[in-house]
């Protein structure tokens, strides 16, 4: 078999697991899920499941780390002129990815990928919000990991409040918002003002 219908086939089974993994959540939660559960629901078998993960929390996670990686190219670009400038970019990727796929966010934000998926978005947008600080080489008047926790808290809110609403105003309406909302206390706490 050639290498590239093996990926194609290994993708697919991945989207499967993932897919499959998604609706058991929303069905019934985290805890109570099985990899059986999984591999029944995506009709893939449990060898498929083992030659990729070796369990849910790894399905789960790097499902997460994939869209993380993506919004985080999106971040490096982002530059202390944009900042002064307004430019609300690193918010608008992450809402338009949500609004694409809100599947993965409704169960981070909802709490039924459990508390390890929260986790793991919380430290993700903390780490993401500390490198656009490095990668702007400034020095905050409020330590950079509290700034990162900031905007990280407020994100979770108003991506949590936005889903809950039906995702009804669009993501770049979501994403000026998000930033005329935070931008004030981002430029204080840089010492930009």
């Amino acid at each position: 078999m050639s290498s590239s219908k093996q990926d194609r086939r290994s993708k697919r089974s991945k989207q499967l697991l993932f897919d499959a993994l998604m609706e058991l959540i929303l069905e019934k939660g985290y805890e109570t899920i099985t990899v059986t559960d999984i591999t029944e629901r995506a009709d893939v078998a449990r060898g498929t499941f083992y030659l990729h993960y070796k369990d849910k929390d790894e399905l789960l996670l790097s499902s997460f780390d994939k869209v993380a990686d993506g919004i985080l190219e999106n971040v490096k670009r982002f530059s202390k002129q944009d900042l002064l400038a307004g430019v609300p970019h690193p918010a608008l990727s992450l809402f338009e990815y949500v609004y694409q796929d809100p599947t993965l966010f409704r169960v981070i934000l909802n709490g039924q990928g459990g508390a390890l998926m929260l986790q793991r978005f919380r430290i993700y947008a903390s780490e993401t919000a500390q490198q656009s600080l490095k990668n702007m080489n400034i020095l905050p008047a409020v330590p950079p990991h509290i700034v990162a926790d900031f905007v990280a808290g407020a994100m979770l809110s108003v991506l949590g409040s936005w889903l809950e609403s039906g995702m009804k105003t669009p993501p770049q309406e979501m994403a000026r918002l998000f930033y005329r909302l935070i931008r004030p206390s981002i430029l204080s706490a840089l010492a930009l003002e």
